[in-house]
């Protein structure tokens, strides 16, 4: 999956799943990505890193301006999962994610034609 030319995430160790509440597979940890919009046309993407034992790893948040599309702000949510794996050396991960437009589109090989379809 190419994330953008600069940053790039092996296929066969990342999982990307429909929000489910289950843990991760072994050695593999779980990022719980989010994101939530607000009247100011701001935009906040989240991730929660959890190991098998469930144990938080790592917590963060980004801020995104002039963003007013939902399915845009949960896109770049999981994009921003994918950018912390890669940049901490996480080869292992299972991505979750609420948003099922947007996973169902990340996972086809169909052009995605949507506002979000550059990020996916």
């Amino acid at each position: 999956m190419e994330l953008d030319n600069a940053s790039k995430i092996d296929p066969p160790s990342t999982l990307l799943v429909p929000s489910r509440r289950c843990p991760p597979p072994h050695c593999a940890l779980m990022i719980n990505c989010d994101g939530a919009l607000f009247e100011s046309r701001e935009g906040r993407t989240s991730m929660v890193v959890k190991d098998v034992q469930g144990t938080v790893v790592m917590a963060t948040s980004t801020k995104f301006q002039y963003t007013n599309d939902p399915p845009t702000i949960e896109a770049l949510s999981i994009l921003q999962a994918m950018k912390l794996a890669s940049r901490n050396g996480w080869r292992r991960i299972v991505v979750e994610s609420d948003t099922e437009a947007v996973v169902t589109y990340i996972r086809t090989e169909i052009p995605c034609l949507t506002l979000y379809g550059n990020i996916v």
